[in-house]
């Protein structure tokens, strides 16, 4: 099965982020030109690029997920993380009800890949996290615990 956001929600919470972060980096790099470097600038040439890497690269909100048989994957921005479940042991979920998201942990993660916030507003939601328990469950009963 293949779970994604409605269009709306996809631009929403996936690309226009993007895209503000973007400007933000735009903005300081002409303010600095003009301006000189200024606090506020320097955060923003700190804190912007290290949440751009791990929004796009880490693909932490993943626009779609792809349940099969033999594996998983999680794809944002033209980019895939594909975890086949006979290599996964284990899969860990927390739900954060009160901001409507699923945090979704896979195997060992990594810098990059392995941690994932599924939101509510995708569609199929209900049963993209029940599979998740279900596979979960398996995970802990075949572990022994």
């Amino acid at each position: 099965m293949i779970y994604k956001y409605p269009v709306t929600n996809y631009l929403m919470n996936i690309l226009v982020p993007i895209f503000v972060m973007v400007g933000l980096i735009i903005w300081a790099i002409t303010g600095t030109v003009n301006e000189g470097l200024t606090p506020l600038y320097k955060l923003i040439f700190t804190v912007v690029p290290i949440l751009l890497f791990f929004g796009v690269l880490g693909l932490s909100n993943p626009s779609k997920v792809e349940v099969t048989d033999e594996k998983i994957i999680f794809s944002a921005i033209g980019m895939s993380h594909v975890f086949n479940w006979n290599e996964v042991h284990s899969l860990k979920l927390k739900n954060y009800h009160y901001i409507g998201k699923m945090y979704v942990r896979v195997g060992n993660p990594t810098f990059l890949r392995g941690r994932y916030w599924i939101s509510s507003n995708m569609n199929g939601y209900v049963e993209l996290i029940n599979i998740l328990y279900e596979k979960s469950l398996k995970l802990r009963v075949q572990k022994g615990g």
